[in-house]
């Protein structure tokens, strides 16, 4: 048996798993101002590279698409969008090898199991084989409400950690039926 995620469990798991309630341990937020250098040095630490690993057919090279995922617990759980999840499950005339996330210090684990999911949102959050070592999580603070400054790290194409900042524009307002939540405690 494998220690990763194949393609049809994978789709299997993205029907399954639609808005499961996730248990990870919350990391506290700063409990200080911090200069946004220090914070673009922390938030590199539980920002990974997540990516799906394909063989084209008449290439003898591994390609990877590139996106963005963030550690939100110690022990392998990583926040990812639904569509880079999904991608994984179908293409024509690609053989997918495996999905799996990188972090800064180019450490490689494989995804294991899809543990909750949101097309509407575009959200996913998945399990990896850590082999034992423990990942730097995201602290996770009381929401942004609109108007507040927010800054973000992620891999926009072809470009690695970036950090950009912005102000909070408007926030989701969710349905009135919980459907289309996502839950973690």
């Amino acid at each position: 048996s494998t220690n990763y995620l194949d393609t049809s469990t994978a789709l299997i798991q993205l029907k399954d798993k639609k808005s499961a309630v996730v248990e990870i341990k919350k990391i506290t937020p700063f409990d200080k101002i911090i200069s946004s250098r220090d914070l673009a040095h922390q938030l590199r630490k539980s920002t990974v590279l997540f990516g799906v690993a394909f063989d084209v057919e008449n290439n003898d090279q591994i390609h990877v698409n590139p996106a963005t995922g963030y550690i939100i617990d110690e022990d392998g759980i990583v926040v990812t969008n639904h569509h880079v999840v999904e991608s994984f499950t179908f293409a024509e005339g690609v053989s997918k090898l495996a999905m799996g996330i990188a972090t800064d210090e180019g450490k490689v684990y494989l995804v294991t199991e899809v543990l909750s999911t949101n097309k509407d949102n575009d959200l996913c959050i998945v399990r990896v084989d850590t082999r034992g070592d423990k990942l730097t999580a995201l602290p996770i603070g009381v929401p942004a409400q609109q108007g507040d400054e927010v800054f973000v790290m992620s891999h926009p194409v072809e470009m690695l950690y970036y950090f950009s900042k912005g102000v909070v524009a408007r926030n989701h307002i969710a349905k009135d039926d919980d459907s289309s939540a996502m839950y973690v405690r």
